[in-house]
């Protein structure tokens, strides 16, 4: 059941079931085929005065309750009561943003404006087909049952609102800061529990809306030599606690050469890697195919090598590679990006691209040969190509996280981290005291506190910004291969691979090797989890490019 909130100038509060007429917008927001948490995990509410488009009104994030959620969270369907403040009388924008580890699935907004005395129902379902629909917010349309953008109409409720929600959270006027000519008497039996009417009380708490904020902070870990060793004849041990052990399954019935990178969305995942015989280095799984059923992308026609993807929806998705090389795929083609500004001849390794609404776009690359004095680069762009706000020759970059809202992650050679909390204004350097011939490879977090980066010689490292001072820790990995990919469906949810290994953590620090694996010589360099149950790996075996997946 959806909990009252106040706020000054908005007004959002669970129906009372009373008969009345108000002046009010109704937001229902439900779902048809998606999977909570495994396809969306939170929403996010936007109401925007369309006069003052770039400052929202309201902004906030809802978990949804599913699978191992079950506290601090909300149950689908969800309704608001949008009641106007001092924007009555002007046009609104709501914006509902289903998100799912951070990155948004779908996006869909709609226009309206409060009539006076009417109350006004706008219904948001999230359909199962639209994952990875993230543009028709932008049109100020959702994306409807047959996966096109579609305007959300504000129909006028004649009574009651039938919302399927219990009659017993009325909230008095004088609690939203209604105005007078607004207030309406609430019966007596409807009146909200004395200990339920303070806004305070009704907000999520602070401590429990994000997992990451649960961990148990870096410095207070016990150090990694005076852990329990781990007992891998059994493969749930993980030092007391049990851990995750997928069924895995692989194909090598591709190309030649290898895949270096995979990235996807529900049923739309893509993996890149050398062009093979043939000829093509992207391959792509149909909506419509099975886990392992990929096929050459026929919308590529670019031949270079291809060494990371990474997308914003299934239609917004970005490859880079060698010579510089940096692919888009928009209109259903994939194209070649030039511009001023963009690295030249340097080979890319690392590409993360921000969230609708705020397209921040990062490439990192180098050439490698063991110290922090190679020719590399770091790219950071955002609304437009142009020139980058910084360029390295420090160090070679193997990976780049961002979260989305300023801060980035970077991961270097020389065991080097160097990290932005101004969207790449200033890049700062963090060094760790390791051997000078460790190269980090990848790097994923959940957040700025909460940063996990793998390298050489089964390195792992946890990262935290740690209120401006960073701080890290080496985590068991129980391996002495490299690790070259790190990815997390969730901050307890992290999965790590290199080499013939593939690591699971559940964010305690400790690591539990994949006991199951095929039986195929496997080199492993490419991981993306999009569920506990749904996981990619790509590489190579005996020549042939190989992916596997985890269930």
């Amino acid at each position: 059941m959806t909990r009252p909130l106040t706020y000054a100038a908005l007004a959002l509060v669970a129906l009372s079931g009373c008969t009345k007429a108000r002046t009010e917008a109704v937001v229902l927001v439900s779902t048809d085929g998606l999977r909570v948490p495994d396809d969306v995990d939170s929403v996010t509410l936007s109401v925007f005065d369309t006069t003052d488009p770039a400052n929202s009104i309201f902004q906030r994030g809802f978990q949804l309750c599913g699978g191992a959620v079950t506290d601090g969270c909300l149950t689908l369907p969800l309704d608001f009561t949008l009641v106007p403040g001092a924007h009555r009388d002007h046009s609104s924008r709501v914006q509902v943003t289903a998100t799912r580890g951070g990155l948004p699935v779908i996006d869909d907004a709609a226009i309206f404006t409060f009539a006076e005395g009417v109350s006004l129902r706008l219904d948001f379902v999230l359909y199962g087909n639209c994952l990875g629909n993230v543009d028709c917010a932008a049109r100020d349309q959702a994306c409807g049952p047959d996966a096109t953008c579609q305007a959300v109409p504000a129909t006028p409720i004649s009574g009651d609102p039938d919302l399927a929600v219990t009659p017993d959270l009325a909230v008095a006027p004088a609690d939203l800061g209604v105005t007078a000519d607004l207030a309406v008497a609430t019966p007596a039996d409807l009146g909200m529990p004395a200990d339920l009417a303070g806004p305070a009380d009704l907000s999520i708490p602070a401590d429990l809306r994000t997992p990451a904020d649960l961990r148990t902070p870096a410095d207070l870990r016990t150090p990694a030599d005076l852990r329990t060793p781990l007992d891998f004849s059994n493969p749930t041990s993980d030092g007391g606690a049990s851990d995750t052990l997928l069924t895995w399954t692989a194909s090598t019935g591709y190309d030649s050469g290898t895949f270096y990178s995979v990235w996807g969305l529900s049923t739309t995942v893509y993996a890149v890697g050398d062009k093979g015989a043939s000829g093509n280095p992207i391959w792509k799984r149909p909506a419509a195919g099975t886990v392992l059923q990929f096929n050459v992308d026929s919308a590529n026609s670019n031949t270079a090598t291809l060494r990371s993807v990474w997308g914003r929806s299934k239609s917004s998705v970005y490859a880079v590679g060698d010579n510089a090389t940096l692919l888009a795929l928009a209109g259903g083609t994939w194209s070649v990006v030039t511009g001023s500004g963009l690295p030249t001849a340097v080979t890319l390794h690392g590409v993360w691209i921000g969230p609708p609404g705020a397209p921040t776009i990062w490439l990192v690359g180098g050439d490698i040969s063991g110290s922090c004095m190679d020719t590399a680069d770091y790219n950071h762009f955002t609304t437009a190509w142009g020139t980058p706000y910084s360029t390295s020759v420090d160090c070679a970059f193997g990976g780049v996280w961002s979260d989305g809202a300023g801060g980035a992650v970077l991961a270097a050679n020389g065991s080097k981290i160097q990290y932005t909390t101004d969207d790449g204004a200033t890049i700062n350097g963090f060094a760790f005291t390791v051997s000078k011939t460790s190269y980090l490879h990848g790097v994923w977090g959940s957040s700025m506190n909460d940063v996990h980066l793998v390298g050489d010689n089964g390195t792992i490292y946890h990262w935290s910004l740690n209120g401006g001072t960073p701080t890290s820790a080496a985590e068991m990995s129980n391996t002495t291969g490299v690790l070259r990919a790190i990815h997390g469906s969730a901050a307890n949810d992290l999965w790590a691979v290199g080499g013939n290994h593939v690591l699971h953590s559940t964010g305690d620090g400790n690591w539990v090797v994949q006991t199951n694996l095929p039986a195929l010589p496997l080199d492993l360099y490419g991981v993306y989890a999009q569920a506990t149950n749904d996981v990619y790996v790509v590489g190579t075996s005996n020549g042939s490019k190989l992916i596997m997946h985890g269930q």
